[in-house]
């Protein structure tokens, strides 16, 4: 699986959208939502280049399962809305029915970051 829907839960708002590995970036596509869930602006991209990644956590939970994405620096995750103190870190939110899904996106993610460490070493997708 090469993307998987995300929610950020914001307080008042949440973020609903989708994280896509692509070839050389993490694709991260969202928009927000008011706690009426009407949406609020227009749908958002970012592309975070591999290099840009540290690593990523699957953190299986009771209620609500994590892809846990860390950034090298503030400026990777810049134009997402991220909770308060969250600004190297993306917590998102896997919904249950996409819970058996995250493990071996979160895998494949850690991979290509892995990967994007050695010049010349990206696989093609």
């Amino acid at each position: 699986m090469e993307s998987i829907p995300f929610v950020l839960d914001l307080g008042l708002s949440t973020v609903q959208g989708v994280l896509r590995l692509e070839r050389t970036d993490l694709v991260i596509e969202w928009r927000r939502y008011d706690m009426f869930e009407s949406p609020q602006g227009d749908l958002q991209s970012l592309r975070v280049p591999y290099s840009r990644l540290e690593r990523v956590e699957f953190q299986r939970r009771a209620v609500a399962s994590r892809l846990v994405i860390h950034a090298d620096g503030a400026s990777a995750f810049s134009t997402l809305p991220l909770p308060a103190g969250e600004i190297t870190t993306l917590r998102a939110t896997i919904k249950r029915k996409h819970r058996s899904d995250a493990p071996g996106w979160a895998a494949e993610a850690g991979l290509r970051i892995a990967e994007a460490e050695e010049p010349g070493m990206i696989a093609d997708s």
